[in-house]
C-alpha cells in the first residue's frame, strides 16, 4: 500500500468510527446529553470536544466516547454554571477574572512540549493562592487540561506529563476535596488525556529520606493519585537547588529550556504573565478565523 492509499485508508477508518459516533449519540437518551445538544446549538462541539479526540482516546469505541462526551458538558456546567457555553478562552468566554487570577498565580502552567512532541503541564503547590475561590482553582486545572488534550499526542498512551511539584519543607498539607474534584475528570476520561504523572519531592540539604518524610511523601502521592487508579507515578527526589534532577527529567525527554529553575532548568514563573497575554491573543485569533468560516459557509448556501 502506497502512501496515497494508506492515507485514503487513515480517512475512510476516521469518517467510519464518526459515523458511529454519531449513531451511539443517538442512542443516549435526552436527559443524559441535553448538555450536550447545547454545546451543539452553540457550535462548541467542533473545537472543543472534537469527537476524534474522544474516539482516539477511547481506543474508536463509539459509545464510550458518546458517554464520556455527554458527561464532560454535564460536569462543564456544574463547574462554569451560566458561563459553560461561552467559548472556553481567557477572554471574553468562559473563564472569568477569578479564574484568571488563578492562572497568574503559576497553577497549573503549560510547560514547553517535550522533545519528541508530548504536551507538559506543571502543577506547583507552592504557587497555590490560600483565600482563593475553591471552584475558580478548579476552572483553571480545567482549562490547563482542556489545552493539553488540544495536543495530537494527547490521546495516546501516557502522551501529557503531569509534573506535580508535591512535597517541600514548608508546603501545607494536601488539600484532599481539591484534588479529588480536579482529578476526578482524568480518572473519568471526560477531558480526554491520558497522562504520566511524575512527582517532585524536594529534600532540605540538613534531612535525610528519614520516616517521618516518606510517610509525609506517601500520604501526599495516595491522596493525589487516588481518584486516578491505575497510573503509576515516577517520583523524584531532588535537594533545594535542584541538583541531581536535571538530568532525570531531561531523559523523560523534557528540554533544559522547559525545566522549571527550581529543579535545575532555565524555565522561570516569570514568563507566565507573557504566556498568558500570547495566549489570549491565539485563542481569539481562532475565534475570528472560526467566525469568518462560519460567515463563508452562510454565504456559500445562499449563493447555492
Amino acid at each position: 500500500m502506497n502512501e496515497e492509499e494508506t492515507t485514503a485508508s487513515f480517512l475512510n477508518h476516521e469518517a467510519e468510527a464518526l459515523l458511529h459516533f454519531d449513531e451511539a449519540m443517538a442512542a443516549i437518551p435526552l436527559e443524559h446529553k441535553q448538555d450536550y445538544l447545547t454545546a451543539v446549538e452553540h457550535d462548541l462541539v467542533p473545537t472543543e470536544t472534537d469527537p476524534l479526540r474522544y474516539l482516539k482516546y477511547a481506543g474508536f469505541n463509539a459509545w464510550d466516547a458518546a458517554q464520556r462526551m455527554c458527561t464532560y458538558w454535564q460536569r462543564r456546567v456544574f463547574w462554569f454554571k451560566e458561563r459553560a457555553f461561552l467559548p472556553l478562552r481567557l477572554e471574553n468566554g468562559a473563564l472569568d477574572m477569578k479564574d484568571r487570577l488563578v492562572l497568574q498565580s503559576g497553577y497549573p502552567v503549560i510547560l514547553p512540549p517535550t522533545a519528541d512532541g508530548k504536551p507538559v503541564i506543571l502543577f506547583d503547590r507552592s504557587k497555590l493562592i490560600s483565600n482563593v475561590d475553591p471552584v475558580a482553582r478548579n476552572r483553571a486545572v480545567w482549562y490547563g487540561c482542556h489545552l493539553m488534550s488540544l495536543y495530537d499526542r494527547a490521546q495516546e498512551d501516557e502522551g501529557v506529563i503531569f509534573l506535580v511539584n508535591l512535597v517541600q519543607p514548608r508546603l501545607p498539607p494536601v488539600d484532599q476535596l481539591f484534588v479529588t474534584r480536579s482529578m476526578w475528570f482524568l480518572d473519568n476520561g471526560i477531558i480526554p488525556i491520558k497522562i504520566k504523572p511524575h512527582m517532585l519531592c524536594s529534600l532540605p540539604l540538613t534531612m535525610s529520606r528519614n520516616e517521618k518524610l516518606t510517610n509525609n511523601i506517601i500520604e501526599c502521592i495516595s491522596f493525589y493519585m487516588r481518584p486516578t487508579s491505575g497510573l503509576c507515578p515516577d517520583l523524584h527526589f531532588y535537594n533545594h537547588m535542584g541538583e541531581g534532577f536535571l538530568h532525570a527529567l531531561m531523559g523523560v525527554g523534557l528540554k533544559k529550556e522547559g525545566i522549571p529553575t527550581f529543579a535545575g532548568g532555565t524555565w522561570s514563573f516569570e514568563s507566565v504573565a507573557s504566556w498568558l497575554n500570547c495566549q489570549a491573543l491565539r485563542e481569539l485569533k481562532v475565534d475570528e478565523q472560526q467566525r469568518q468560516r462560519r460567515l463563508s459557509g452562510k454565504t456559500d448556501a445562499k449563493s447555492g
